[in-house]
């Protein structure tokens, strides 16, 4: 009995130190293109932090911007069709006129002025 204790504390503490859900992050080449475009179709943004840029208008469509953070962002009068919003930090976020159309959005949106 305490031998298979022992091997369930070991395999628990062997675990606990890998970065579970960080296997994938952004794409550089990616955030570099929205940062001087201001758009970028199918980017990989995952995870990227985003935090007060002001791409108004841009094309993100089918973007990944899960786990990403937007807060402050002024995304007015873009296209995020098909975008991948779940568990971004949309706080604060502007997202008037924003084409939101098929975009997965689930976890931290909390209001945004529309």
């Amino acid at each position: 009995m305490r031998s298979e204790t022992l091997k369930r504390l070991f395999a628990g503490l062997l675990f606990a130190g890998l970065p579970l859900g960080a296997a994938h992050a952004f794409n550089a080449d990616d955030l570099a293109r929205v940062k001087a475009s201001g758009s970028c179709e199918r980017c990989d943004l995952r995870g990227a932090n985003l935090k007060g840029m002001d791409p108004a208008g841009a094309n993100l469509t089918r973007a990944i911007l899960r786990a990403s953070i937007l807060k402050d962002a002024s995304l007015s009068g873009g296209n995020l069709r098909q975008a991948d919003l779940r568990r971004a930090d949309l706080e604060k976020a502007n997202l008037a006129g924003a084409n939101l159309a098929s975009s997965k959005a689930a976890g931290r949106i909390l209001k945004w002025p529309i």
